[in-house]
């Protein structure tokens, strides 16, 4: 069985809030067994879960909540799924995430649908995990600095990326994943980043709806993936500069609203300390 994950990431700066959709807890591809929060300095253990509280907290001042079908201790014998909200203020995101057997449940429903209109959605990418993990060198950077904080590493600062088996990298900067994964939908609030009008010249990409582009690459099922899907991925990061593309939203991201990567960083990894 693969690992599937569907990501979807919206931008409230200038609404002063986030709203996470009531459906959301009817809409999670499994069972809830139990969930996991971070608010401020204060991160829970894992609790058993019941809607009513778990609604509450998406209703509060949350930072992240993990809804999981088993504890981590039973991982090995039963399959995890799971579904993380974070909300992101120093960067004023809000990302939903799941991780699934199957996505069918999802992107093929009214909720999903519902998502992918709103009007401040950025993008939502579904993707093999096990092949992105791979692929990626997850770099943290701001402005000229990059750390590393994973095992391979993709040099942005280069022309060219070394590797072509890197194509299907997944790079996050100023909250918000890039990548060129095989099932993308691209809406208004990423047409600051790349124009809609440049988008649709893509060869690969379709309007679905008025203000957003879907990109379908290849299958969710294709793994190991081929090389011919592969050089659709480079094709994009080659046709929009991606690599150019990614810098210059986390220096825009960083200046527009103040946020001192340094101390973030430092809080980033407190908060992983605490949850081992």
């Amino acid at each position: 069985m693969k690992d599937l994950i569907c990501e979807i990431y919206f931008d409230y700066q200038g609404t002063n809030s986030k709203k996470v959709n009531d459906e959301l807890l009817d809409n999670l591809g499994f069972i809830p067994k139990i969930y996991r929060y971070i608010e401020g300095d204060e991160s829970s253990e894992e609790v058993p879960f019941t809607g009513e509280e778990v609604q509450d907290l998406l209703n509060s001042n949350f930072d992240s909540i993990t809804i999981q079908n088993i504890p981590y201790e039973n991982i090995g014998a039963d399959r995890l799924n799971w579904c993380k909200i974070e909300n992101n203020k120093p960067y004023k995101l809000l990302s939903i995430k799941w991780k699934c057997d199957s996505l069918g449940f999802l992107v093929n429903n009214a909720f999903f649908d519902k998502l992918l209109k709103d009007e401040n959605l950025i993008c939502s990418y579904c993707y093999n995990f096990e092949d992105v993990f791979n692929q990626t060198s997850r770099v943290l950077f701001a402005k000229n600095k990059e750390i590393d904080s994973s095992i391979n590493k993709n040099d942005l600062n280069d022309s060219s990326l070394k590797n072509t088996d890197k194509w299907g990298a997944q790079i996050h900067i100023a909250g918000l994943n890039f990548m060129v994964a095989p099932l993308m939908w691209l809406g208004r609030k990423y047409f600051d980043i790349i124009a809609k009008e440049k988008l649709m010249q893509f060869k690969y990409s379709q309007e679905d709806g008025h203000d957003l582009v879907k990109i379908v690459l290849f299958e969710l099922n294709e793994f190991p993936v081929s090389a011919a899907s592969r050089e659709k991925q480079k094709l994009f990061w080659e046709e929009f500069n991606f690599r150019k593309i990614v810098r210059a939203y986390g220096e825009k991201r960083d200046k527009e609203l103040g946020v001192d990567f340094s101390s973030l960083l430092e809080n980033y990894l407190t908060q992983k300390k605490k949850k081992r």
